[in-house]
């Protein structure tokens, strides 16, 4: 039997709409363009479908990998705590595998960080914020690069 693991490549959009793995399932893969090193983990994104460079937080008081990118509607039962970053879609309802450390190269962002800018989650759905004095706790990771684009976005390295 092959392992389970083996048969999802979060940098194709890894997805299921059943579990196939146990939540919190972690694996380290090399990126195919870059040759750096990321860890991915397998989580259950309870609502508000999610895009390449959405921000996902807790979403469970049971479950570290039940994950939501709904700041907005409150499905986000911590969300000052990042779990990851999504690597492609995962519709509400779906599984998937998130980006938890590595370098990610479009964090949705709010238009204002610029590069070394510690990031937090943002109070709008799935985006990112820069660090303001009292949110260390928060801090999911750094951006290596300044915001930019029509949906504004920024390389950042992850470490949640």
């Amino acid at each position: 039997m092959s392992d389970p693991c083996t048969s999802y490549d979060p940098f194709t959009t890894s997805k299921a709409t059943s579990a196939g793995l146990p939540l919190g399932t972690k694996i380290r893969r090399e990126h195919p363009t870059t040759g750096e090193m990321a860890t991915f983990v397998w989580v259950y994104n309870v609502d508000l479908a999610t895009t390449a460079g959405s921000v996902l937080t807790l979403a469970s008081a049971t479950s570290a990998y039940t994950v939501s990118g709904d700041r907005s509607g409150g499905s986000a039962v911590s969300a000052i705590k990042a779990v990851g970053v999504a690597v492609g879609a995962i519709g509400a309802g779906e599984y998937g595998y998130i980006m938890c450390e590595g370098t990610h190269p479009g964090v949705y962002t709010d238009g204002g960080v610029a590069a070394d800018d510690p990031l937090v989650p943002h109070t709008v759905d799935g985006e990112a914020d820069t660090m303001a004095d009292g949110e260390e706790e928060q801090v999911f990771g750094w951006a290596l690069a300044d915001d930019s684009g029509t949906t504004e976005s920024c390389y950042a390295y992850i470490n949640c």
